[in-house]
């Protein structure tokens, strides 16, 4: 069973929705904060020869 997960974060950084899809459907989750920010980690190029 192949299974995937994905998350977006909102343009202001205070909302998050997170997807999930296994082999039989699909869940959607969401959450909003009241204070504060979700902050995404930071994604580093790992190709050979990118820096």
């Amino acid at each position: 069973m192949l299974a995937s997960l994905y998350v977006f974060r909102g343009a202001k950084g205070d909302l998050i929705k997170i997807v999930w899809l296994d082999g039989i459907g699909m869940s959607r989750e969401a959450k909003r904060l009241e204070r504060g920010r979700f902050i995404m980690p930071q994604v580093r190029c790992c190709a050979r020869g990118a820096q």
